[in-house]
């Protein structure tokens, strides 16, 4: 197949970035609840959540039999990991 230098075998399309940014950004009315968490008690649930993981990360490094301080850290920053996950199953 022979293309003269003015025709492009393939034509690529490219959508205006307002177009594409539209779509990725939900509206906020459709995902905002009909009863929202005060905003005191929100933040009481994070900070409780988050001492909650280190304090489970702590207990790991504490009493976990790991000798390796890299296996170690990274068991506490699974455990860790855990709790979290657990309290955002509990409270979306």
């Amino acid at each position: 197949m022979i293309v003269s230098s003015t025709e492009s075998p393939v034509r690529r399309t490219i959508d205006p970035p307002r177009t594409r940014t539209k779509e990725l950004i939900p509206d906020v009315n459709q995902d905002t609840p009909s009863n929202p968490i005060p905003r005191s008690r929100a933040l009481f649930l994070v900070t409780t959540s988050y001492v909650m993981a280190l304090a489970a990360g702590w207990a790991t490094i504490l009493f976990a039999p790991i000798e390796d301080p890299l296996v170690l850290t990274l068991a506490a920053d699974a455990v860790a990991t855990v709790v979290i996950f657990g309290w955002s199953l509990v409270y979306d």
